[in-house]
């Protein structure tokens, strides 16, 4: 029986440290995996939208989408291959562009922007497609350039061919694996316009890297549908694309860690 004052020994108040650190530790993993869990969850919501935005502009326009829709029908199939960081809407070429086409359908830049963005120190989310200068727009976040987007975009995905990727987390890489080094990344000499294929080489080809939902993510398919995959998944469901190839195109390259193909220009993607 302890004696009455007696204060704790040193073994026993060690001993409660490190239950109360234990403790922490676990209740700040939990917490920490939770949020990005939901982070995740929102994702897939915004990609949702997007899709549904695509197919929607789709059957407004004879079932082109704007990446293969020319600018003077209400696409940007011109920007297709192109990247340019203009400070207005106007001045810049890219993904961006082709996403602005179907401001209507989107309503809001905000669900272009993943809340798990691991490069914003450079992106930032937009809160209006509006230009520079019209009323209501002083205080908003406008929606620029190719730095207000977070997603992808296929640009040969279309409905006829339903399980071409349409859009998606733009954090891929193929250097290794898990990937280090994005195929494209802000203030690195990369590529934004790439082949992906179909075959790779050992520990290779496309892959999400480590830094936004835990070397998984999310992508729109032309049939509409969301769907996230790990590395073994996203490659499976590119090889089961029914892309066959076509000529690469401007400023298309073939995807770091690429192998045997059957044709260049097999699944092509841009990136913001």
């Amino acid at each position: 029986m302890r004696k009455p004052g007696e204060a704790f020994t040193l073994v026993e108040l060690i001993v409660v440290i490190a239950i109360v650190a234990l403790l922490s530790a676990l209740s700040l993993s939990a917490v920490t995996g939770s949020k990005s869990k939901a982070q995740r969850i929102a994702c897939i919501n915004n990609l949702k939208q997007v899709v549904l935005a695509f197919r929607a502009f789709a059957i407004d326009n004879g079932g082109n989408m704007p990446q293969t829709l020319a600018g003077s029908q209400g696409g940007a199939s011109e920007d297709v291959g192109v990247r340019t960081l203009g400070s207005n809407q106007q001045s810049s070429r890219g993904v961006s562009k082709m996403f602005l086409c179907m401001s209507n359908q989107l309503s809001t830049p905000k669900i272009l922007f993943c809340p798990a963005e691991y490069e914003s120190s450079y992106r930032t989310a937009a809160s209006s497609f509006r230009n520079p200068g019209t009323p209501g727009t002083n205080n908003a976040a406008l929606y620029t350039n190719d730095l207000n987007v977070s997603y992808f975009i296929g640009v040969d995905a279309q409905e006829t061919s339903p399980r071409l990727f349409l859009t998606g987390d733009h954090n891929l890489g193929g250097d290794a694996n898990p990937p280090t080094t994005a195929f494209f990344a802000v203030g690195l000499s990369s590529y934004y316009a790439v082949w992906l294929g179909t075959n790779w080489l050992t520990d290779k080809g496309p892959a999400f890297m480590a830094n936004q939902h835990d070397k998984t993510g999310n992508i729109g398919l032309a049939d509409g549908s969301v769907e996230g995959f790990n590395r073994s998944q996203l490659q499976d469901a590119i090889k089961l694309s029914g892309d066959t190839g076509r000529a690469p195109g401007t400023n298309f390259r073939p995807a770091t860690g690429i192998g045997p193909y059957p044709g260049p220009g097999c699944n092509r993607i841009q990136l913001p």
